[in-house]
């Protein structure tokens, strides 16, 4: 690791020691200290991944429960598992003949009305810069280590 991962990592520590949440970078990175960071970062980021995998294997193969250490902590939850109604029925329904076969499956269909908002608006001949936007998240920036195919 250079050295101003460590100093980011010493300050951390700190921060983790007096139970604040607060990070502070004395002065900007320049662009090569930035890249070393980031380098750093990776391969932390890899080894953590590897660790974190290992150990929800334990956990879903050993341990079969939600484990707490300190602040760290690994949730089992069991397979969800989900009903196949239209399996069962099906499979029951052969036991009936053709005519009740389809008065059952009527009387519990029923039709969905859907409407297609962008065929109207294109029917319309709406505008693209006519139409209101609303935000649906905040914006973001997110840190992730790209694969060798996704270089």
């Amino acid at each position: 690791m250079n050295e101003i991962t460590e100093r980011i990592l010493e300050k951390t520590n700190k921060a983790e020691q007096t139970r604040t949440n607060e990070i502070f970078i004395d002065d900007p990175l320049n662009p090569s200290e930035l890249a070393r960071l980031m380098l750093d970062w990776d391969k932390l980021q890899k080894q953590a991944d590897t660790i974190k995998t290992w150990i929800e294997y334990q956990i879903r193969e050993i341990a079969k429960e939600t484990v707490t250490v300190g602040n760290v902590r690994c949730t089992y939850s069991k397979a969800r598992m989900s009903y196949e109604y239209e399996t069962a029925a099906m499979d029951k329904l052969k036991e009936f003949k053709t005519e009740e076969q389809t008065a059952i499956l009527a009387k519990h269909t029923e039709t969905v009305t859907k409407t297609n908002w962008i065929a109207i608006v294109k029917d319309l001949s709406i505008e693209t810069d006519e139409i209101p936007k609303s935000q649906v998240a905040d914006p973001k920036a997110t840190l992730k280590v790209l694969e060798w195919e996704d270089k």
